[in-house]
């Protein structure tokens, strides 16, 4: 399942649920929100798109967090603490998980840089309004300066988002400091 959902594009996946949740009637196809709607009308509206964007990006932490503890597994420490005797989720959730935490947090904001950048093809298909729509309607009217100022924040979010990963995976694991 996390391989199929990561093999589809998000415009294909939106168009998918469209298709099935929006043409049954249970949510609407487009995300149409003001500054007078409330929130749960606002949260029941942009469904859709947040589905959308959660289930390319879950399944692929999924994957990810899969590898990294099926690395670990193989660990001498993790054999000895099989071999005392201790029930399988314990050493998954004490001994593997606190030491797969840097990779399985470099993938994660990786993932939400990715999702601040696919967000602009969502947008455009459930048409919210946000800076991914804004950016589609300034390259239409070819307005190079607000085009340039979205892909300065898209990229000013994505080196941000780099630097939280770093930052964490050096305080998950003080191995990762180098000193001179």
């Amino acid at each position: 399942m996390a391989l199929t959902s990561i093999s589809f594009p998000e415009f294909f996946v939106a168009y998918i649920l469209i298709f099935v949740l929006a043409q049954s009637g249970l949510f609407p196809s487009m995300a149409r929100v003001d500054p007078e709607t409330s929130w749960g009308e606002m949260a029941y509206r942009t469904f859709l798109p947040a589905l959308t964007l959660t289930l390319v990006v879950t399944a692929h932490m999924m994957r990810m967090t899969r590898a990294a503890i099926i690395n670990l597994l193989a660990s001498p420490y993790i054999e000895m603490a099989q071999l005392k005797g201790m029930k399988p989720m314990r050493v998954i959730l004490h001994h593997a998980l606190p030491n797969a935490f840097a990779p399985i947090v470099t993938v994660v904001a990786l993932n939400l840089a990715y999702l601040i950048t696919g967000v602009v093809v969502v947008e455009v298909v459930f048409v919210y309004p946000g800076l991914g729509q804004l950016m589609v309607d300034s390259v239409s009217k070819r307005d190079i300066p607000v085009v340039q100022a979205v892909a300065l924040l898209f990229a000013a979010a994505y080196v941000l988002l780099n630097l939280m990963a770093d930052v964490l995976s050096t305080l998950s694991n003080p191995r990762l400091i180098h000193r001179t």
